[in-house]
Parts: C-alpha cells; sequence; structure tokens
C-alpha cells in the first residue's frame, strides 16, 4: 500500500507539470487487484489509463504525458510500454462537475 501511495504522490506531481494544472486538480486512481487482458494475455502486465482534463488535451500534452506514463507504469509495475492503452478526454466545463457544482457555473470567490 504504502508503494502505491508514493506513486500515486510522485504521479500526481508529475502529471500537473505535464498538464500544466495544480495539483490540487489532479486525481489518480490505482487499481491493482484487476484481471486485465491485453491482446490476449491476461497474464503479462498490462495497464489502461485515463486522462481526463478541462483544457490541456492535445497532441503536444498528450504525447508528454504519454510517455511518462509509459516509463512510470513499467518502473512501477513492470507493464512494457506496448502493454498499455492510454484514453485522453478534454471536458467541457459544463460536463465537468465539483463542491455541488459544474466548473462553469462555480459561484465566485469571496475576498
Amino acid at each position: 500500500r504504502e508503494e502505491l501511495v508514493a506513486f500515486s504522490q510522485e504521479l500526481t506531481r508529475n502529471l500537473a507539470e505535464l498538464i500544466e494544472k495544480p495539483e490540487q486538480w489532479i486525481g489518480i486512481d490505482v487499481q491493482t487487484d484487476q484481471v486485465l487482458t491485453f491482446a490476449g494475455d491476461a497474464t503479462t502486465p498490462c495497464a489502461f489509463c485515463q486522462v481526463t482534463s478541462i483544457g490541456n488535451i492535445d497532441l503536444e500534452h498528450n504525447t508528454k504525458i504519454s510517455a511518462h506514463l509509459a516509463a512510470a507504469l513499467e518502473a512501477a509495475f513492470g507493464v512494457p510500454p506496448t502493454r498499455y492503452y492510454c484514453a485522453f478526454d478534454d471536458y467541457e466545463r459544463q460536463n465537468m462537475g465539483w463542491n455541488a457544482h459544474t466548473f462553469a457555473n462555480l459561484p465566485a470567490k469571496k475576498e
């Protein structure tokens, strides 16, 4: 468990930098107790990743994130770069909720 926490914290810092967002908006979900099949093989390590953001989902950012994830997954879990997929989703502000609102209608900060 400690290794997963350390992995998640480091990945949070790295993704925040790569996607150019504050760490407060980065969420990481690592599930290691799943049975995953990749190319018909359920015995070799593999991974499925999803990066969701409001903005900064484009070729430049996605390429950097994909390269970082490949290295991180291989180092932490032995997942070869050829055995993971990463889906990138660029959500509009009205399609992402937080704090009982969407990002399109968050109340103004009080001074």
